[in-house]
């Protein structure tokens, strides 16, 4: 049994956010964890919301796979043109946010173009307003 708190969720992903503080690339961080878990012998999940599940490794797989989509559609993106985070929140989330969601929606989208720029994918350029360019 695992107590996952936000860490794994059963029917929606974690906000994976990047903020002014904390960790630097955040998702990398996230994606390194979930691989982690990935190995713990867990039949049942607690998750902080929703009921408790069965589906634990098969759902990591799932975030893993969600997560790599996402990196590939920003990357494809930026390919195009440079981009911001800004921008690239229409490719990620549903329009019409809200504005609590919408600032999460932001963090998370800088969150995966930090992740891509580590990784050496994509580039940055610019000091108040980051562009991602490959």
């Amino acid at each position: 049994m695992l107590i996952a708190g936000d860490h794994v969720l059963p029917d929606i992903t974690s906000n994976v956010n990047l903020l002014t503080v904390g960790p630097r690339n955040p998702l990398d961080d996230y994606l390194t964890s979930l691989h982690t878990f990935r190995e713990l012998p867990c039949r049942q999940l607690l998750p902080a919301h929703g009921a408790p599940a069965g589906r634990y490794h098969e759902r990591i797989d799932e975030l893993i796979e969600h997560h790599e989509l996402r990196l590939e559609r920003l990357r494809q993106a930026c390919r195009e043109q440079p981009r911001t985070a800004a921008d690239c929140v229409p490719l990620l989330f549903k329009q019409d946010l809200p504005d609590h969601q919408y600032f999460f929606a932001i963090g998370e989208a800088a969150a995966h173009l930090v992740y891509l720029q580590e990784h050496g994918q994509l580039r940055r350029e610019g000091e108040a307003t980051w562009r991602f360019f490959e």
